[in-house]
């Protein structure tokens, strides 16, 4: 019988039933007390561990929660410490030694010496041939080594100013700025005259010096200077057999072309 009414009631109802069934019977004893005796405590503790039911099953788990915010980037993180220096790599093979170059034999030649330039000139020769530097052959120069009648050269001449050559004089020359030329080929007799063509050359200066700085010519005798760039002015000027010595004032700077042509006998 008890076990239907705890099946109709279920483990708590029935527990509350006997706690009211229990009061009743002692009603007047619980109302003079103010509650339930020792002993009907102990009754109602047995009676409720006897039908307690048994801990249900586990419910089912509820749907998953939404997805959360991405947590803050973490700070970087500090540099590691940089590597040993490795050790110094071997040095590389030395390079073939490469051939020695062969020396060439030279030997002077006396004019008349039978063999080659009858004028005399030098030979030479190694293991590779044989050649020959004869007087008088090739250039312009004739058989005396001087530049023939007619025959012209040309060079390059430049002056520095205060920063080249500077040479002082007793007035009324003064201070002067130095350059020189060298002939290629030396010349019988020296030049009679010396012309700087200016932008304010005279008519019978540019007919003595017909030509241009790419181009330079020279009438018969004559040592004509061509500049490249304005800036010089020559004083005066030293021509000899083998070159000259121009003499230009101390702030002249310039650089230019000449030309000389040997005369030809009237």
């Amino acid at each position: 019988m008890i076990s239907r009414i705890h099946q109709k009631l279920g483990t708590a109802g029935f527990i509350i039933s006997i706690v009211a069934l229990v009061a009743a019977l002692t009603g007047g004893a619980y109302a003079a007390s103010g509650g339930l005796s020792g002993k009907q405590k102990k009754e109602v503790e047995k009676i409720a561990k006897k039908y307690a039911g048994k801990p249900g099953a586990p419910g089912a788990a509820g749907p998953a929660g939404a997805k959360g915010d991405p947590g803050a980037a973490g700070a970087n993180g500090t540099d590691g410490a940089s590597g040993d220096k490795g050790e110094k790599g071997d040095p590389g093979a030395k390079g073939a030694q490469g051939d020695p170059g062969e020396i060439a034999n030279v030997v002077e030649l006396a004019p008349g010496n039978g063999e080659h330039c009858e004028a005399g000139g030098a030979k030479i020769f190694n293991s590779s041939g044989t050649a020959y530097a004869c007087n008088g052959e090739g250039g312009t120069g004739g058989g005396n080594g001087t530049l023939q009648p007619g025959q012209s050269e040309i060079g390059y001449w430049n002056v520095l100013g205060q920063s080249g050559n500077v040479v002082e004089f007793a007035e009324p020359i003064g201070t002067v700025s130095v350059a020189s030329i060298t002939y290629p080929t030396p010349l019988s007799a020296a030049p009679t005259e010396t012309i700087l063509l200016s932008f304010s050359a005279t008519q019978e200066e540019r007919e003595k010096c017909p030509g241009s700085e790419v181009n330079p010519e020279a009438a018969g005798g004559v040592l004509c200077l061509y500049p490249s760039i304005p800036g010089a002015t020559l004083k005066f000027a030293g021509p000899h057999t083998f070159g000259a010595v121009l003499f230009f004032t101390e702030d002249s700077n310039a650089i230019g072309t000449w030309a000389y042509t040997a005369p030809v006998a009237p």
